[in-house]
């Protein structure tokens, strides 16, 4: 059996945020339950199995949830994850040996598109709602006096002093979220939660259109962001490293031009349907191979550095 763990099953994933239902800025909820895309069907027909009971686990949970989490997943062959750190995460939490878990790169339905910045009316923009850290992203945009926009739930952005120069919009369709993407001049997903997985999604989604992102450094963001390359990482809850990372994009058009295409690159190559399906393929035969008992079978290593690798 392969077990697809959060976020590929999405609902109570680790320090899961939003609303539940929220189609869309909300993470929690991956592009590959939009989609369909490889690799995910097998999450799809748990789901339907009559009989069958899927747990979301997480990993801060306890009591009753996490004694049946270990129960019931204790007889999986193989782990998939979304992020290098989950494997030790999981492993932990469940009480399983970590080469039952494996890391391939998110995949994400890619729709490339020739964008066009703004020039006359450039903006920040955050999009997303799940363990946004929002406070301070108003912390750097207030210093900076830079137009910014917020995409998300009421709830994301609830209690927060936002200064004037911060617009928040919700409710928009997923070609609306693209169109502010590729317009915005630089692209932004502050995290809270560095320890769990969420941006991923919004990550690369701004990547595939040819814009580097600036992020918090985090389990969800530090395997597909590679510094310098394809977008700039800072620390979190740190207002004045945010500041200048979105400063240094601001101010340097043949900067973002340049991460820009790696960005893209790195969408192209490594977090496709097509470019992740050999290294789901791989860990579906060896998990079947180990399922039907063939001698000298183990799951396959994982994946280089880059997520495109």
């Amino acid at each position: 059996m392969v077990r697809l763990p959060a976020p590929c099953l999405g609902g109570l994933a680790p320090g899961a945020g939003g609303t539940p239902g929220e189609r869309r800025p909300d993470d929690r909820l991956p592009a590959a339950r939009r989609d369909g895309g490889p690799g995910q069907a097998p999450a799809r027909a748990a789901r339907r199995a009559p009989g069958r009971l899927v747990l979301q686990p997480r990993p801060d949970a306890g009591g009753w949830k996490a004694r049946l989490a270990r129960g019931l997943l204790g007889e999986v062959d193989v782990f998939v994850v979304h992020s290098r750190r989950e494997v030790a995460l999981y492993a932990e939490w469940l009480g399983l040996p970590r080469d039952r878990f494996v890391f391939v790169p998110l995949s994400i339905h890619d729709e490339p598109r020739e964008t066009r910045e703004d020039e006359a009316a450039p903006f920040v923009l955050a999009m997303g709602s799940a363990n946004r850290d929002y406070a301070t992203l108003a912390a750097a945009v207030a210093a900076l006096g830079l137009p910014t926009v917020i995409v998300a739930g009421a709830h994301a952005v609830a209690g927060l002093d936002l200064p004037p120069n911060v617009t928040v919009r919700g409710g928009l369709t997923l070609a609306e979220c693209h169109d502010l993407c590729g317009r915005a001049r630089v692209n932004v997903v502050p995290l809270r939660n560095t320890a769990f997985t969420s941006g991923q999604v919004t990550v690369l989604e701004a990547m595939m259109l040819g814009k580097p992102v600036v992020a918090t450094r985090a389990a969800g963001t530090e395997d597909y962001v590679i510094e310098g390359e394809n977008g700039l990482l800072v620390p979190p809850e740190d207002p004045a490293a945010l500041a200048a990372a979105i400063a240094a994009l601001w101010d340097d058009p043949s900067a973002r031009a340049r991460l820009g295409k790696g960005a893209r690159r790195t969408v192209a190559e490594g977090t496709t349907f097509r470019a992740v399906a050999p290294a789901m393929a791989t860990v579906l035969e060896a998990a079947r191979r180990r399922a039907a008992g063939l001698s000298g079978v183990g799951v396959p290593g994982e994946p280089s550095r880059s997520p495109a690798g």
